[in-house]
């Protein structure tokens, strides 16, 4: 069986989570891709963020768990490879620290990146009719849950984070030492 080690993030904003259009598959989705050969999870995590959210500083606009709250696995068919492949998925959370950047995010014209709710991932449809991708969204939502409820006190208008300051890396990335 073909073996794929994906990671993806997890940013969330007032019960919200950032996700971006895969156009290839014509749905919303985490943002996160394959992990290369020769990089850890967090490393490729990284790499990924860079490329889909130009512009962004990791510990600057958001800060980005230092290991993954969990990992899935899922045996599903690759269309492309026309073979079975089972999925091996790392989710990290991040939480937006600097006021404004999200919405610089969401104005980006050539990007289209959209926060979606929990109940939009549950339906699996935006309210005004985008598909929300099927994998690993919905699979990894019971996981987040239940982290954030060990991690976070959640208030109406904010998160004020309870989560240990050594599970997160407030130190930017930094290319060479990795």
């Amino acid at each position: 069986m073909r073996q794929s080690n994906l990671t993806f993030v997890w940013i969330t904003d007032r019960n919200q989570v950032l996700t971006q259009m895969n156009y290839k598959h014509n749905a919303l989705n985490l943002i996160g891709g394959h992990i290369e050969e020769g990089e850890d999870c967090r490393t490729a995590l990284v790499r990924e963020i860079e490329e889909e959210l130009p512009g962004v500083s990791i510990g600057m606009d958001i800060v980005v768990g230092a290991e993954a709250i969990g990992k899935i696995e899922i045996d599903g068919f690759n269309k492309k490879a026309h073979c079975a492949t089972k999925y091996s998925i790392s989710v990290f959370l991040a939480y937006v620290i600097k006021k404004g950047w999200l919405e610089n995010v969401l104005c980006n014209k050539e990007i289209l990146n959209r926060l979606v709710t929990y109940q939009d991932i549950y339906r699996g449809i935006t309210d005004d009719g985008v598909k929300i991708s099927d994998f690993p969204l919905p699979q990894l939502l019971s996981l987040v849950r239940y982290t954030e409820r060990a991690f976070a006190q959640i208030r109406e208008d904010s998160i004020h984070c309870l989560i240990p300051t050594e599970y997160f890396s407030l130190v930017a990335y930094d290319k060479e030492k990795v």
